[in-house]
């Protein structure tokens, strides 16, 4: 079955659909994140990417189990002394 790319209706229903996934937050009732950016703000969308992604997760929870090695290190070297 072929797409019909000329109808307007399903065009239409095909942007919204990606406008949706990119806005992501859209059942957050906060219009106003810091009274600063609305929800359309380029750093708003940026700041809800980053956050979002799983490289950034991966990342943070890295980051948290060497920072818990190094404190556990540290203090282990300290009772020794």
């Amino acid at each position: 079955m072929k797409k019909n790319y000329f109808n307007l209706a399903a065009l239409i229903e095909r942007l919204t659909n990606k406008q949706r996934k990119i806005a992501g937050y859209e059942n957050v009732e906060c219009e106003m994140s810091f009274f600063i950016f609305n929800k359309k703000h380029p750093i708003r969308k940026l700041c809800y990417r980053v956050l979002m992604n799983k490289a950034f997760e991966r990342f943070f929870l890295l980051n948290f189990v060497v920072t818990l090695l190094s404190m556990m290190a540290a203090t282990f070297v300290d009772h020794e002394s």
